[in-house]
């Protein structure tokens, strides 16, 4: 184990950024009934609607 770690430390040190980068910026949902308040902002806004039916 430890000398699979010391050859590929590299590639497990990627595979955890890519990892935490994905969980950082990944969209999260969100309750239709905020819309409201952040279309009320102001500023331009990209709204995804997805219907698992």
């Amino acid at each position: 184990m430890n000398e699979f770690l010391h050859t590929h430390w590299q590639d497990l040190l990627a595979w955890g950024v890519i990892l935490l980068l994905f969980l950082f910026l990944r969209n999260r949902s969100s309750r239709i009934e905020g819309l409201d308040a952040v279309l009320g902002q102001g500023e331009p806004v990209v709204v995804e609607v997805f219907s698992n039916t």
